[in-house]
């Protein structure tokens, strides 16, 4: 989890309406290593990216983006109405000259965005629900942003993670957590007959949220579930990822959700052993999310609710793990 462009709180962005003269574009931006990138991308195909200058920071890389983006002008080329709106008939208004309906999901970007726009009228900040197809536009952007970053060789630094699972037998219910160093997390709730599947759900969960090309080590307190992830490797280390034991039971589809996860990995990943309960900090946060996943909904707790306990123990887990070094 990188830190927020702009640094400002986030609110709720406006929602406009496409009209003749107006060009659809996504905004993202990437943080790795100290450096940060953007990348714009717009419904017509095109793609710039850059990367800020050391020492440069996310407000830089905004105003790149969009100092990039106005330097196009009035030549850019006038985009189909493709919003819900104009789709279903409902008649969208005119406007003199081009404007930049800019799609971001990220919401403090939009609200940073949402403030400058008060001095640059031809922005009109927007989510992604402003346009069919937004989201694929807005994920091709964040996609450029990283390769920008790897272009000049900004690699993916190694992260340390854990993952642990939580199973009641008398309820059949289990609860995943996940946890990194650097304080990101995931939690979740599970049917299932067998500590195992809640240990494996928690793996598949964390190898899904990381990026792909980022090596990451794996602390579990599981050697069962270490053990079959083992087994889906290939033979000699060629060849393709086997299909898990069919003794493996309701855990098979979380095992052929991590087998086709980890093939799809360029990045390398190293499951460790650790003892369950022995201090370790990030055992003992995933441990403390894989509970409160569990019981948080048998409690019947809101889910913003339980989101902000999980973000404290996530945070306090960062700090724990800090501390250790």
């Amino acid at each position: 989890m990188h830190p927020s462009p702009l640094g400002i709180p986030a609110r709720t962005a406006p929602q406009p309406v496409g009209r003749p003269g107006s060009v659809f574009c996504a905004l993202a931006t990437a943080f790795r290593e100290g450096r940060w990138a953007w990348a714009l991308t717009d419904e017509h195909g095109a793609v710039r990216s850059g990367v800020t200058a050391n020492g440069g920071d996310g407000t830089a890389a905004v105003l790149d983006a969009l100092g990039a983006l106005l330097a196009t002008g009035g030549d850019a080329v006038p985009a189909v109405d493709r919003t819900p709106a104009a789709q279903s008939g409902t008649a969208v208004g005119r406007a003199p000259g081009v404007t930049y309906l800019l799609l971001s999901k990220d919401p403090s970007l939009l609200q940073a965005l949402n403030q400058l726009a008060a001095c640059l009228p031809s922005l009109v900040p927007a989510s992604a629900r402003s346009m069919v197809g937004g989201r694929h536009l807005i994920n091709a952007a964040e996609r450029a942003a990283e390769h920008a970053l790897d272009e000049v060789g900004i690699g993916w630094p190694p992260i340390q993670a854990a993952t642990d699972g939580s199973f009641s037998r008398h309820a059949q219910q289990g609860g995943w957590g996940w946890v990194t160093s650097g304080g990101d997390f995931g939690f979740g709730r599970v049917s299932c007959r067998e500590p195992v599947h809640a240990e494996l759900c928690a793996l598949r969960a964390l190898l899904a949220a990381i990026p792909a090309a980022q090596p990451v080590t794996v602390h579990c307190d599981s050697r069962a579930a270490i053990r079959l992830v083992h087994d889906l490797r290939p033979l000699r280390g060629e060849g393709a990822w086997r299909d898990p034991s069919a003794r493996t039971g309701h855990a098979r589809v979380a095992l052929h959700a991590i087998r086709d996860l980890l093939a799809q990995r360029p990045g390398p990943v190293q499951l460790r052993w650790v003892r369950g309960h022995s201090g370790h900090p990030l055992n003992e946060g995933a441990d403390r999310l894989a509970l409160h996943a569990r019981r948080s909904q048998t409690a019947g707790l809101p889910a913003g609710t339980a989101a902000d306990i999980a973000r404290g123990i996530a945070e306090e887990t960062r700090m724990a793990w800090v501390a250790s070094a």
